[in-house]
């Protein structure tokens, strides 16, 4: 009887270990919130925007192209070090950086806003081959460039290349100006093109990549297809296709799942969203 005894004593006090044990774990376990967080690689992705700068844009219309591209950047665009942009500008006989390739983060995204709404027009005529080759090799120029990485390049344009003379030269500069770039490593060219002056026909078949290229519509999402020509008829159309565009291009931020020590569960909650 003596050993039985001791034996349901023993059980007792295994079962009351057992009980205290796990109330403590799940004390601990309760304390310890799985939060989910935000977690991106610097940059995911690389734009260019390589802008047309040229006689036919009227100052107003300029001010359209810049304040839609600010608008863009500041509530388009993931803020989490995931895109990095850089923005070219061709007019004249010249091309000019006008952003060098800039990560964009919560921290600078107000002095990258101001940069774009205090760019100057170049005018003249049209010298489209030099802004995109200028826009890629400024990609490249990057400390961050790898064709592991999404290389993506967006022409924005009133209408068609005419530097070098004749304009069938600089048609072809532009086409053979891209063709190096995508054997470098360019992933995607996309392009708006505003007004009736644009050979909308010309840009899908001989310079947005990849081809064969197509016509993209706003209201459309299944229409921008990577090498889309985006036709806008009116520069007042242009603010709500430059954030389309990047709403399209931008990556969703990675979310991952980290374990986060507090001495109690945020308002009795074992969850914070964030």
């Amino acid at each position: 009887m003596l050993i039985g005894k001791n034996n349901m004593l023993k059980s007792k006090k295994l079962i009351s270990v057992a009980i205290i044990s796990l109330f403590i774990f799940s004390i601990l376990f309760a304390s310890v919130p799985i939060v989910p967080t935000v977690k991106a690689t610097a940059p995911i992705t690389q734009i260019g925007l390589c802008i047309d700068g040229s006689g036919s844009i009227s100052s107003s219309n300029w001010n359209i192209i810049k304040s839609g591209i600010a608008n863009a950047v500041q509530n388009a665009l993931p803020h989490d070090g995931s895109i990095e942009l850089t923005i070219v500008q061709f007019g004249g006989t010249t091309a000019r950086v006008e952003l060098y390739p800039t990560i964009i983060t919560a921290g600078n995204v107000g002095s990258v806003v101001a940069t774009i709404n205090a760019m100057k027009k170049i005018g003249g005529t049209t010298p489209m081959a030099l802004g995109l080759n200028l826009t890629w090799q400024t990609m490249k120029s990057s400390q961050y460039f790898s064709t592991a990485k999404k290389q993506i390049i967006n022409i924005v344009t009133d209408g068609i290349p005419n530097v070098p003379s004749p304009t069938s030269t600089a048609r072809s500069l532009v086409t053979s100006t891209r063709n190096t770039a995508v054997s470098q490593g360019l992933d995607e060219l996309d392009a708006e093109a505003i007004g009736t002056s644009p050979d909308i026909n010309w840009l899908r078949d001989y310079v947005v990549y990849p081809q064969p290229g197509h016509i993209a519509t706003l209201g459309n999402p299944s229409s921008f297809v990577a090498g889309w020509v985006l036709p806008i008829s009116s520069f007042s159309d242009f603010p709500e296709a430059i954030s389309k565009k990047f709403e399209i291009i931008s990556p969703p931020a990675e979310v991952s799942l980290t374990i986060e020590k507090s001495a109690s569960p945020p308002n009795g909650s074992s969850v914070n969203p964030g």
